[in-house]
């Protein structure tokens, strides 16, 4: 199996913690950074966008744009992408000031995505959420405000996906844990706030 073009690093959730991605890049010649970069992103000025992505997840600012957001979900370089999660806090943020009603995809998104995902068959897959049956793995939480948390329109998205396929590995981050799971024949890794991973020859 070749090469993900060199070695990718791999970085997890940010919430606005700019100045410790800019470290975390600074020797990285490929990275990608799974979500919740936070909602600004001036920090980017001056950072290649052709060798540093960003997926958007659930804490991410969608009325801005850049050269370095990958799509809604695809084929970049040897991987594929899936954006976006659920807010589970979202009744105590402001739409269009820390929330964004598009954080999850539509159905008619899911159903491109779907068909990309059946035809590509990927190898190595990165999205900001997880498989729903992997939630339990990683999940610090089961409850919020009081009530039970049941997986998110994402979440059950993607584990459609890995029942129509499963690649050899996963990368995501969400849920601020650092942790690998074996799962339906995947190596799942969850990323911790601010951690990374580097991905060079695929397993």
């Amino acid at each position: 199996m070749g090469n993900v073009r060199g070695t990718l690093r791999v970085i997890g959730d940010l919430h606005g913690r700019h100045a410790d991605y800019l470290n975390h890049i600074a020797d990285a010649p490929r990275s990608l950074q799974l979500g919740d970069f936070g909602f600004d992103y001036d920090c980017l000025q001056g950072v290649d966008p052709d060798s540093h992505k960003v997926l958007k997840g659930n804490h991410d600012n969608y009325s801005l744009e850049s050269p370095h957001f990958l799509g809604d979900g695809g084929t970049w370089e040897e991987l594929f992408f899936i954006r976006g999660e659920r807010s589970i806090d979202a009744k105590y943020r402001t739409p269009g000031l820390d929330w964004w009603p598009q954080e999850e995809l539509n159905h008619i998104e899911m159903d491109t995505i779907y068909d990309l995902y059946e035809k590509a068959r990927p190898e190595f897959v990165v999205s900001h959420g997880c498989p729903s049956s992997i939630i339990p793995s990683v999940a610090r939480y089961t409850h919020f405000d009081g009530e039970p948390l049941f997986p998110s329109n994402t979440a059950l998205f993607l584990q459609a996906l890995l029942e129509v396929h499963c690649p050899k590995l996963w990368i995501f981050g969400h849920y601020h844990t650092s942790k690998v799971v074996e799962s339906f024949g995947t190596r799942f890794v969850c990323l911790a706030e601010c951690e990374y991973i580097d991905v060079g020859e695929l397993p």
